[in-house]
């Protein structure tokens, strides 16, 4: 056997490890991750809305701020200061493929005309994210859930493996945690009405007045922010005791059962 045909083998095998690696990394952050998004939604309540009360993860308490609420203006720029860092440090998630190029181009020529790309929502990377649409999934017995955004993501054969699918299904409870709705493509299904039957079959649309639209935003940023920040940071900026919200949210998950 040749040192090339010995080397192949090694080659796939690394690649399934690292998808495991992410997986596990992934895992580890969980817990924090909990945490913070517990805190964010003890002081915006109102903006998440009911839909967080079904997550057994996270959960709120009563936390005092000793800050008035930054503006959207100053979210948005704390937001895009860390999506250049994230731009930065993860630019293979940002690669576009032709398949999601393919779906770009079918959503422009159906009207969506506001369509972002390498979107990053928390530490996600969204392949395509229509911040425009908003309307109701299509729930058993007609009983459906209103979303503002939709976040398409274009899956390949890798989507398969365990490791990939188990975070393809925390990233669309994630998306769906802040209210936006998740489809999902498959590679081999970007024509054009393949993409229709997709969206059709998840939801009901309608466009996104103003105000929707800004109340989105605030949440993308607010998620971002809380998940991508130092704790001195969130401290600094929002006027709590870190320490001590972590204290209080650590021990009512416990005792629910959730950490």
């Amino acid at each position: 056997m040749s040192k090339v045909e010995e080397k192949k083998p090694e080659s796939n095998k690394k690649t399934k490890a690292n998808i495991w690696r992410e997986h596990m990394t992934e895992n580890r952050n969980a817990n924090e991750d909990c945490v913070r998004l517990s805190m964010m939604l003890s002081l915006y309540g109102r903006l998440f809305g009911e839909r967080t009360r079904f997550n057994q993860s996270i959960t709120r308490v009563r936390i005092q701020s000793k800050n008035k609420r930054p503006s959207l203006r100053d979210l948005k720029n704390h937001y895009q200061v860390i999506v250049a860092d994230l731009s930065h440090s993860g630019k293979k998630a940002m690669e576009r493929t032709g398949s999601e190029e393919i779906v770009r181009r079918t959503l422009k020529e159906m009207g969506s005309n506001f369509i972002l790309t390498s979107a990053w929502i928390g530490r996600k990377n969204v392949d395509l994210l229509l911040p425009g649409l908003t309307g109701l999934t299509r729930g058993q017995e007609g009983r459906g859930i209103r979303f503002t955004g939709v976040a398409i993501e274009v899956d390949g054969a890798v989507h398969d493996f365990t490791p990939k699918f188990l975070g393809d299904f925390a990233k669309d409870n994630f998306l769906s945690l802040i209210g936006i709705l998740p489809v999902r493509i498959r590679n081999e299904e970007t024509r054009r009405k393949n993409v229709l039957d997709a969206l059709r079959e998840m939801s009901v649309y309608s466009a996104m007045d103003s105000r929707a639209k800004r109340r989105m935003w605030k949440r993308i940023y607010l998620t971002t922010i809380f998940l991508n920040w130092r704790p001195q940071q969130i401290e600094e900026v929002f006027g709590i005791n870190y320490a001590a919200a972590k204290r209080q949210i650590i021990q009512l998950l416990s005792l629910e059962g959730s950490v």
